[in-house]
């Protein structure tokens, strides 16, 4: 469910050695982007969080903005 929406909608997800831990959605500002992750049953902080760090400023470089805001519900 916290993937598959209603009406065929499908949200992008984060993987983790092929594993969904989470989704995640984006918001592009002038000058940067925020990332809001949504963790599942698999996200451990400690092993997640830097590679979801980078993986949101490579995100944000590749719309033209500079840096990326990231937050963690």
């Amino acid at each position: 469910k916290a993937i598959w929406k209603k009406a065929a909608m499908v949200s992008a997800v984060v993987l983790a050695r092929g594993q969904v831990v989470g989704t995640w959605q984006a918001k592009a500002r002038a000058k940067e982007v925020d990332v809001t992750i949504t963790p599942l049953s698999g996200w451990r902080k400690s092993k997640h969080l830097a590679g979801a760090r980078r993986a949101a400023q490579a995100y944000a470089e590749h719309l033209g903005r500079a840096s990326a805001k990231l937050a963690v519900d």
